[in-house]
């Protein structure tokens, strides 16, 4: 791949696509920190537990593609930060270039939540409300579609 009339490897290309991909992994990872509703944890802690795995991982695993978009918008602002160093803003500048051709080939593009959205910071009313309507416990339909999208270790 070429960016900026730089040739970059695909060692490079696949460097810069993982660096997008844990930054946007630890943004998964503060979302399901968040409070979320009990329904949430129950069916997340059911996932993680008959995959043997931590609930965290399975959602971050599942889920960090949700999160891509607010990591393009979070490296644009650090473009123009005065505390990130050159070599640094020009490693950001290439992921940018490449998540936008590999993107634009893409044709899924998952719905995006960034903190500071209601997505993201959830309703405390709407959480009661949830548990109220629906209870607490996840149903085996809700535990099954999670478990779809999550890898499940080899």
């Amino acid at each position: 791949m070429i960016v900026d009339g730089q040739i970059l490897t695909n060692q490079e290309v696949r460097a810069l696509i993982r660096m997008v991909r844990k930054d946007a992994e630890e943004y998964a990872g503060q979302f399901y920190d968040q409070c979320r509703s009990a329904k949430f944890r129950s069916a997340w802690t059911e996932v993680g537990l008959r995959a043997g795995r931590d609930a965290k991982l399975c959602f971050v695993d599942a889920n960090w593609k949700h999160f891509v978009e607010h990591v393009r918008s979070l490296y644009v602002q650090m473009l123009t930060s005065p505390r990130v160093t050159e070599a640094d803003k020009y490693k950001i500048h290439q992921a940018l270039i490449v998540q936008a051709a590999l993107g634009a080939q893409s044709q899924e593009v998952p719905i995006q939540v960034a903190p500071g959205t209601q997505q993201f910071e959830g309703e405390k009313y709407e959480n009661r409300q949830i548990a109220q309507t629906y209870g607490e416990k996840a149903e085996p339909s809700l535990v099954r579609r999670l478990l779809n999208s999550t890898a499940l270790p080899n």
